[in-house]
């Protein structure tokens, strides 16, 4: 088994976490599971969906190559998660991440019930391939997630972090034959990947309605529209994306409710 960690980006900007996060993680496989071959490649290209392209083509070129690992070069994550999500063992395994915004109303109210601020700060943000993304049950208390253990069925998942095994590649490519273009004019080769077809499954070249490529959910429709695919997602996971915040200064206000 042999796994590609891949990380595409913006021009070559990586974050402080997301490279201290491989780090772990290739120390961490080296000491837990040492046979199993960990591989990091960088994709680099102004769209980011285009380095997912490239890292994916990276691995059905390489019949070596059993899973992708996909992380965005804001985003970290544990490395027992991940070895959790290998040993689940299913297709296609996400993690719900947080977007780049959050709801400040939503932190108060959950700092009201929860004298925790990172619970207030996890309460209060919006997740890819969370929320509404679950696919629910009628429970004995009303609905609930369709869940094995940590994991819970999901309709899409974002990009950002998910574990891909090979044969979802494969399957794709066999679906939907129209995703695979030839590289011969090089244009995948400055991305990284030097092999003759490159299957877009996370941004096509056709015109495509933006929500269809935002955080890369393309893939995730192509595969359980197209394909018939399932997606999980692990509930459990603590997941860190690194982003600016717009910090609002008042003083006075702190002042006053005596917070000094």
């Amino acid at each position: 088994m042999s796994i590609l960690v891949g990380t595409p980006n913006n021009r070559g900007l990586i974050s402080t976490i997301h490279f201290q996060m491989v780090l772990n993680l290739l120390d961490h496989f080296r000491a837990k599971r040492p046979k199993m071959e960990i591989l990091h490649r960088v994709s680099s290209c102004a769209i980011i969906g285009f380095g997912r392209n490239a890292l994916a083509s990276q691995v059905l070129d390489e019949p070596s190559i059993s899973h992708l690992l996909l992380i965005d070069p804001d985003i970290s994550i544990p490395a027992h998660f991940v070895t959790e999500m290998l040993d689940f063992d299913k297709p296609v395994v996400a993690c719900p991440y947080p977007t780049r915004d959050w709801d400040r109303q939503a932190f108060v109210d959950a700092a009201r019930k929860y004298n925790d601020a990172a619970v207030a700060e996890a309460c209060a943000a919006t997740y890819v391939g969370g929320d509404d993304a679950l696919i629910m049950r009628h429970g004995p208390n009303g609905p609930m997630p369709i869940s094995d253990g940590s994991f819970a069925r999901v309709s899409t998942c974002g990009a950002g972090l998910v574990l891909i095994k090979r044969q979802v590649f494969e399957k794709i490519a066999a679906t939907c034959p129209h995703l695979l273009i030839d590289n011969t004019s090089g244009d995948y080769s400055k991305l990284g990947f030097k092999g003759d077809r490159v299957l877009e499954c996370f941004e096509h070249a056709t015109d495509l309605p933006s929500h269809m490529v935002a955080e890369g959910a393309f893939f995730g429709k192509t595969w359980v529209d197209q394909c018939g695919g399932e997606i999980w997602t692990h509930m459990e996971a603590t997941i860190m994306r690194q982003t600016e915040y717009r910090f609002v200064g008042h003083f006075a206000s702190k002042l006053k409710l005596g917070m000094i």
